[in-house]
């Protein structure tokens, strides 16, 4: 927050705003950076449910209902002294996972778009990815890398990611 701190301040000063302006400003402006990151948080929640169930699935508005109607979600995903930014990163990170690579080959063979129409091409018969997968997956890593950075016991989410996509490409 220190960096928001410093924005304020220079926005107030600049705007020569008086001392109870200024101080409400300062009050203020975590709170809603921290809601910035809760809406990130829930749409990108919906968008992987999209991804998961299908686009305009009642699944997927069923996930959307339910982070945005969610009284814990109120509580905690809005305070200044919650993580809220270490679970949009990781959310974003799942939203950018090449599920696919889960996936065994007959649903890998109806599952050839996802959900916002983008193709998803399958690993070619080098074993090499196609560059989409790459993007996405340095995508996630670099989002899940600095999700546990911020919070450690995120790596056991992407640790088990790992092993399980590691176990479907070896066996």
């Amino acid at each position: 927050f220190g960096a928001i701190y410093w924005v304020s301040d220079a926005v107030a000063q600049a705007l020569q705003l008086s001392p109870s302006i200024r101080e409400e400003l300062l009050v203020a402006a975590p709170k809603t950076l921290q809601a910035v990151f809760a809406g990130l948080g829930d749409y990108y929640t919906w968008k992987f449910a999209e991804r998961v169930y299908g686009h305009d699935s009642s699944e997927a508005w069923a996930a959307l209902a339910l982070t945005v109607v969610s009284p814990w979600q109120w509580f905690c995903s809005t305070r200044t002294l919650s993580n809220c930014l270490e679970t949009t990163l990781t959310v974003l990170a799942l939203y950018n996972w090449p599920w696919q690579w889960s996936l065994t080959s007959r649903e890998e063979e109806e599952s050839q778009v996802d959900s916002e129409g983008l193709r998803i091409r399958a690993r070619d018969s080098a074993g090499q990815g196609s560059v989409d997968e790459t993007a996405f997956l340095r995508r996630a890593l670099l989002l899940a890398a600095v999700a546990t950075i911020m919070r450690p016991t995120n790596i056991l989410i992407w640790a088990t990611l790992s092993w399980l996509t590691f176990l479907k490409h070896t066996s």
